[in-house]
């Protein structure tokens, strides 16, 4: 389905169960993500919480459109799909990327959020996250979206997931590459230099708050989730073994995770 967010940018966004008279839980995108990553995630939420999935700008099917792509722009975008939809609020679940979108919408429109989940995202951290956005920009520039896949599942997947799915990795970098664009996923990197902290972010976060990180994350150490919950006032809680791509490493702890905190709410 669509939601036409300006002239020349339709979002695409799938509604997994999206029956309102449940709370609604939206599930953001991480980089080089699309909605195919959270369809498992949502269909087990399903029996209590309605779902919301969608593709931001420069992501799976969704159109870059001729705006500059800034953290704002895809704040406007995020409340303005909800409005189409009739969701006055929402629980947010975001991944990395999604997560800083998660933490500037509640910045931004507090009355908007019921709670946030802020998965592989931390505080004082900036520099090694530029540093390695600069990389996965040169590698993308110089070795297009193969050469790309190859590095990201590297950062982005602990060792463990790794050395247990080493048979299974050609088939990842080959749906990373089907489901994104170099000039899309260029734009997207280039806009995420220039986002605010996130934790200035959280600064005004009042909202029911669980961090999930990785022990074994290469780009968010667990000292850095830590102090990003202590940032929103929320809780930090480990899962062991995983890296960065928590839904995909472990998918049954990353899921009871996010429904016990939803449900004690």
């Amino acid at each position: 389905m669509w939601f036409q967010a300006a002239k020349d940018c339709r979002l695409f966004y799938q509604p997994t169960g999206l029956d309102t008279s449940k709370p609604v839980v939206i599930f953001l995108n991480g980089t080089a993500q699309t909605t195919l990553s959270w369809v498992l995630t949502a269909r087990r939420q399903n029996e209590v919480f309605a779902t919301l999935l969608y593709d931001a700008r420069c992501q799976g099917y969704s159109d870059i459109g001729s705006e500059p792509i800034t953290l704002d722009r895809h704040i406007q975008d995020l409340c303005g799909l909800m409005n189409f939809l009739d969701i006055p609020t929402a629980h947010l679940v975001g991944l990395s990327h999604g997560s800083h979108v998660a933490l500037g919408l509640t910045d931004r429109h507090p009355k908007r959020v019921n709670s946030l989940i802020l998965c592989s995202i931390g505080a004082n951290n900036r520099a090694k996250i530029q540093t390695r956005i600069s990389n996965w920009i040169s590698l993308l520039s110089r070795q297009g979206l193969k050469g790309f896949a190859r590095h990201l599942t590297a950062d982005v997947l602990g060792p463990d997931y790794l050395d247990q799915n080493a048979d299974l990795l050609d088939q990842m970098h080959h749906a990373l590459v089907k489901r994104n664009r170099k000039e899309a996923l260029l734009t997207h990197l280039n806009a995420m230099r220039k986002y605010p902290p996130a934790e200035q972010l959280a600064a005004s976060v009042s909202h029911p708050c669980l961090v999930l990180s990785g022990e074994n994350d290469r780009l968010i150490p667990p000292a850095a989730a830590a102090s990003l919950a202590a940032h929103c006032r929320g809780r930090h809680q480990l899962i062991a073994g995983a890296g960065h791509s928590l839904p995909i490493e472990a998918p049954e702890l990353f899921d009871k995770a996010i429904l016990n905190f939803l449900q004690s709410l």
